[in-house]
């Protein structure tokens, strides 16, 4: 899901990754059974998940601007963001909100009314580090537990995995974002209609909100077009995107290779840590743990249903 592009060097006011990384993989905090570490300094997990929250926030802006029939509106909500793409759109909830501040019923009733003037329901996002007075307030109104993410992280160092040379990873202009629409669409299996509506007007507002943005990966051999993925840098810390592989691409390590080239773009742009955001115990959870990613904690979108 992250991405920046139009990024302010006050987003991030008082953030220091440099020194969050050093300690991310330096700490003797307890481990599960695969090796990840099971608790993390709050004040850096606030910090990465603000940093997620306003890198959405641009695109939201990008898109807004790009096709204004979807609606699209950001605001600000206790200590985080309510981001409302559209229907149909891949992000319409609140994200880090609730980490340090609480959040009062009357915040709760301007998300629902604005949610439903965008025409998508209300949603949530808590995680263990959400303070422990929102679960209660949202159930109170009908929020239930749905999906949940994996938010994964890793430092960036000499250590990093060495890029997979039978594949070339190029960043997308202009003139490549049609080719970069199709091959997400192919991959995600968003072939017409709304669906497909929906994929290419938010790679388009991607485009124009990341930096370095959207990514294509090709075969070295024959030029052939692989999958896809986005790479967003915000500061010292490096936000990999959603990445797709064509089916008929599937099972030859190209997940893998759009992993390790971004961590190799990330680390030549000066990135100090890497985050993802996946599927819990999924196949991208597992080729990102392989790749040296630790599970941070497992976020539960909470929804109100118009129902």
């Amino acid at each position: 899901m992250a991405s920046i592009g139009m990024r302010r060097p006050g987003d991030m006011a008082g953030a220091t990754f440099g020194g969050m990384s050093r300690s991310l993989g330096t700490s003797d905090e307890p481990v599960d059974g695969l090796g990840q570490r099971t608790r993390f300094d709050k004040a850096m997990v606030v910090g990465f998940e603000r940093a997620i929250a306003l890198d959405i926030v641009e695109v939201a802006r990008a898109l807004a601007i790009h096709d204004r029939s979807w609606k699209t509106e950001t605001f600000e909500l206790a200590d985080g963001q309510a981001v409302l793409l559209g229907p149909s759109l891949y992000v319409n909830r609140v994200l880090a909100a609730g980490l340090e501040t609480d959040v009062t019923d009357i915040q709760l009733d301007l998300l629902e009314r604005r949610s439903s003037a965008v025409g998508v329901e209300p949603a949530f996002e808590i995680n263990e580090h959400t303070l422990p007075s929102v679960a209660p307030r949202l159930a109170a109104r009908g929020f239930r537990a749905g999906g949940q993410t994996s938010l994964m992280s890793r430092v960036i160092d000499d250590h990093s995995p060495d890029p997979d040379r039978s594949v070339e990873v190029e960043v997308v202009g202009e003139s490549a974002l049609a080719v970069w629409q199709a091959t997400t669409a192919d991959g995600w299996g968003h072939g017409s209609g709304e669906a497909r509506r929906a994929s290419d007007v938010f790679a388009a507002a991607a485009a124009d909100a990341q930096s370095p943005g959207l990514l294509l990966a090709r075969s070295v051999l024959d030029r052939r077009i692989l999958g896809c993925a986005t790479l967003s840098i915000r500061d010292d810390l490096a936000l990999l995107g959603g990445t797709s592989t064509l089916p008929t691409e599937r099972g030859r390590g190209v997940h893998a290779a759009l992993i390790t080239h971004r961590l190799r773009m990330a680390a030549d742009a000066g990135c100090t840590i890497a985050l993802a955001q996946c599927a819990p115990g999924g196949g991208s959870e597992r080729n990102l743990v392989r790749h040296g990613f630790v599970r941070m904690h497992t976020t539960t979108t909470r929804t109100r249903s118009r129902k």
